[in-house]
């Protein structure tokens, strides 16, 4: 059901695209999920590629159109599978840069906001935090229940700090080719959404996850958001 519903195949998620491209290609390619309810409950199921669209072809574009500027020149080619990167690049600058790998991680996410989005599939609502109850497969839930509670947004930050450190711990324990770039695509729309929190994230960057990647095979260390956050670190 999920691949003939699917308006994406692997093969258009595989086509090399230059950095002035991608971005709009995945926004567009996105924005299909939205065509109908069919589409939108396979978008949220993360089904027809729309996981990797969300999680990989989208951190990778906005990488590409803030890292190499949008370049022509540099041609990106998103790779679906389970190799050491999502992404290999083509660089065809006069003077290339040091990138030829991308990996992508996504800090937004832990199980229970995987229960979250299950149940916003599945009813179309969810509360926007407290835990998600789950008995049974998935597939098969004999139970899936969110609890609707009110909690201080000033501990979103936090939790979101933890995720975002135990997302790039687990990169770091893996080995990854030279030239590797680690996009960390973490929640700007709630957590890091003002300026104290993307300070507290940067700091988080300087003091732990530079040092923690540094002198590896990684260039550059990005953690990025949908919406505007960029904060680029690079790696001696």
């Amino acid at each position: 059901m999920a691949k003939s519903l699917s308006p994406l195949t692997m093969e258009e998620m595989s086509v090399p695209r230059t950095a002035a491209e991608m971005l709009g290609w995945a926004l567009e390619a996105h924005s299909r999920f939205s065509a109908s309810k069919e589409l939108r409950d396979l978008g949220r199921s993360g089904k027809g590629y729309a996981k990797e669209l969300a999680e990989e072809a989208l951190p990778i574009a906005r990488f590409a159109q803030h890292y190499f500027a949008g370049s022509r020149e540099v041609v990106i080619r998103h790779v679906i599978g389970n190799q050491q990167y999502d992404a290999i690049v083509e660089d065809n600058r006069p003077v290339p840069g040091a990138i030829r790998y991308i990996e992508v991680t996504d800090a937004t996410m832990d199980h229970n906001e995987a229960l979250r989005n299950e149940l916003l599939s599945r009813d179309g609502a969810a509360p926007g935090v407290g835990k998600i109850h789950a008995e049974g497969p998935p597939g098969r839930r004999t139970r899936l229940e969110g609890e609707y509670e009110m909690r201080n947004v000033g501990a979103l930050p936090t939790q979101q700090l933890d995720r975002v450190n135990e997302a790039v711990k687990a990169k770091a324990a893996k080995i990854y080719p030279s030239g590797t770039a680690l996009v960390v695509h973490v929640d700007d729309a709630t957590a890091f959404r003002d300026a104290g929190a993307v300070a507290a994230l940067k700091q988080l960057a300087i003091n732990a996850l530079v040092p923690l990647l540094s002198g590896r095979e990684f260039r550059v260390l990005v953690l990025e958001g949908s919406n505007k956050l960029y904060e680029k670190f690079d790696l001696p």
